[in-house]
């Protein structure tokens, strides 16, 4: 278990929370701070700290008391459990403290929307050039829309097309722009890259005649969740989709995952300044993503499932079923992708399509950036080109994949 949950998470949750916590009408005040406590006391003592059941009004508690169970008595503890456990386990346990089934408390408000306000004008940097990129060719906006979603804020965005009239300044551009170029530039630290299959089962979706869904299982808020948000804005704006499904976690994970109330508010907040600056692209893009969410074409739905470490390939039927109506399933995240993999350590040669066939009946895309020791699709001859320039390939963060399954 990372030492940075004890000696930074726990104590940045009592200081973003301090002032809801000493108001003496809060119903969290008189248990919270002696729980948070009592959890940094289980941490410190690692080893020796038994993994309790849930105690909490949460409908979930049969779920856990399972995953609980598949650990021996022996190793249930914060060392010795599987890290994907125990790492769930802890936030679970967060929100049994706040109470959020009763509350709907979120003690990471703060630093999600933090990281909201620190990305606006970076934001409002690629919203000014979205009229660019849906002026060109279908194909061309979604690839470079899907490695805008892969590699957030690691995108140049430098390299996107702008639009025939800047939106900051109203003088038409005079420079050409290689779309070539910005595929490239993506291309360079993908290990394993099959985004061309992805849009052929968007196009062959569309080709149908049927209505399309795309569905999209977000990650982080902030930055991240605007350019997932973008995807899908491309996807609709080009018709390429009829509907975009979000699914998102049904309770606060990992301090920056997102729920639905961050995706509803994330529009909201684009919509008018948040620091004194006018930023009109950014307003605009999200008024637009306001009327999808108003007419049904962006639809959010929240799941614990997403709040739990099953391997994917134990979906519930319930969950299941969300997507039997989707062209795609786009899975973002690094935990989602360890999910996807079981928490296992396939062989990394091992082609992904074989790994990730039991996705049905439709198809999955990974969009995955390194930051774990685990992985598969990637060649031999791939792995030994990002080792020779980055020895912490498989962990820094500057390599990834876009792999697709169940085809």
């Amino acid at each position: 278990m990372s030492r940075r949950i004890k000696d930074e998470i726990i104590p940045r949750i009592i200081e973003d929370n301090s002032e809801e916590l000493l108001k003496p009408t809060s119903p969290l005040r008189s248990e919270a701070f002696m729980m948070l406590n009592d959890l940094k006391s289980s941490l410190e003592f690692g080893r020796s700290a038994f993994l309790r059941g849930i105690s909490d009004s949460g409908p979930d508690l049969d779920v856990w008391d399972e995953i609980l169970f598949s650990v021996p008595n022996e190793e249930r503890n914060w060392l010795d459990s599987p890290w994907i456990i125990s790492e769930f386990y802890f936030y679970r346990r967060v929100m049994e403290v706040f109470k959020f089934f009763e509350t709907q408390y979120d003690p990471f408000t703060k630093q999600k929307v933090n990281g909201l306000l620190e990305a606006l004008s970076s934001i409002e940097d690629v919203a000014s050039r979205l009229p660019g990129l849906l002026e060109q060719d279908v194909k061309v906006a979604t690839e470079i829309a899907i490695k805008t979603s892969l590699w957030g804020n690691k995108m140049d965005l430098s390299l996107w097309p702008a639009s025939k009239q800047s939106s900051n300044s109203g003088v038409a551009e005079t420079h050409d722009v290689s779309y070539g170029a910005t595929i490239a530039a993506g291309r360079q630290y993908l290990l394993d890259d099959h985004t061309e299959e992805a849009i052929n089962q968007l196009m062959k979706a569309k080709a149908s005649g049927k209505p399309v869904d795309v569905a999209i299982i977000v990650d982080n808020a902030g930055y991240e969740l605007v350019t997932d948000l973008l995807l899908g804005h491309v996807l609709l704006a080009l018709n390429v989709a009829d509907t975009v499904t979000f699914h998102t976690k049904a309770h606060p994970t990992f301090v920056s995952d997102a729920t639905t109330s961050d995706v509803l508010y994330t529009i909201d907040a684009l919509k008018s300044s948040q620091d004194g600056v006018t930023r009109d692209a950014t307003a605009a893009v999200a008024n637009t993503m306001q009327s999808y969410v108003d007419n049904k074409r962006f639809r959010v739905v929240d799941d614990l499932f997403w709040c739990q470490p099953t391997a994917m390939w134990d979906m519930p039927s319930r969950v299941q079923k969300k997507f039997s109506d989707s062209a795609i399933t786009f899975v973002k995240g690094d935990a989602n992708y360890r999910r996807l993999l079981g928490d296992r350590e396939w062989p990394l040669d091992k082609p992904a399509d074989s790994v990730l066939s039991y996705w049905k009946p439709m198809p999955v895309c990974a969009l995955r950036t390194c930051k774990a020791e685990l992985g598969c699709g990637i060649p031999v001859s791939e792995q030994e080109r990002a080792a020779a320039e980055d020895p912490n390939w498989l962990v820094s963060g500057r390599w990834g994949v876009v792999q697709v399954g169940g085809l």
